[in-house]
């Protein structure tokens, strides 16, 4: 009998994010971000603010989905 090895593959879906012009611009799988060449630029934290793989805010994620950050 051979010995089996288990191994879980985890599948996330890849969500669009959209720039202003409609087109889009990154894909969210949960919790990070892609840009479109599929390079990690970020994160999003369970309250849906978002940051850069350096850890700065970014901004945070709207229900449409966009990423938005409020001007001062």
């Amino acid at each position: 009998m051979m010995n089996a090895e288990h191994t879980t593959t985890i599948h996330r879906t890849l969500i669009p994010i959209y720039d202003s012009r409609g087109d889009a611009g990154a894909f969210l799988a949960y919790p990070y971000l892609y840009n479109r060449n599929g390079d990690w630029i970020g994160w999003v934290t369970p309250q849906r603010e978002v940051y850069s793989v350096l850890g700065y805010y970014i901004g945070y994620l709207t229900d449409e989905p966009r990423i938005l950050r409020k001007r001062a």
